[in-house]
């Protein structure tokens, strides 16, 4: 029932620059995103081509957006200050890589199915 809900826009979420979709709607998304960043990293696809490739599913758009705001949003009031600064200087690193266009290059994203392996262990340590 709870992953048919609408996400309540307050408190923390506030913060997020983008309108929150139920769970239902998301949750496959992101992983389906993850299968085609590290497929694009084969035929060497350019960072553009990737977007484009996400873009093209609006759902799985939403999750990678709504994942990359909100992980820096959860991560951030639970961290001591120089957890707080490893969070912001990886966020730092990646709007650099963007902007830089080289994303592909500078993020290593077969290793992003562990990564996405230990964020999920570490968000469900905070749960508990």
């Amino acid at each position: 029932m709870e992953l048919l809900l609408m996400p309540k826009n307050s408190g923390i979420i506030d913060n997020i620059p983008l309108v929150q979709w139920p769970l239902f709607l998301l949750a496959s998304k992101i992983f389906l995103a993850k299968d085609t960043a590290i497929e694009g990293k084969e035929p060497r696809l350019s960072q553009e081509e990737l977007w484009d490739r996400i873009l093209r599913d609006d759902y799985m758009k939403y999750a990678v957006q709504e994942c990359y705001y909100t992980l820096k949003l959860v991560l951030t009031p639970v961290l001591d200050t120089e957890g707080k600064k490893w969070v912001e200087r990886i966020y730092d690193e990646i709007q650099r890589s963007i902007a830089n266009r080289s994303i592909l290059v500078d993020i290593e994203l077969n290793k992003l199915p562990l990564r996405i392996q230990k964020v999920t262990a570490l968000l469900g340590i905070l749960v508990t």
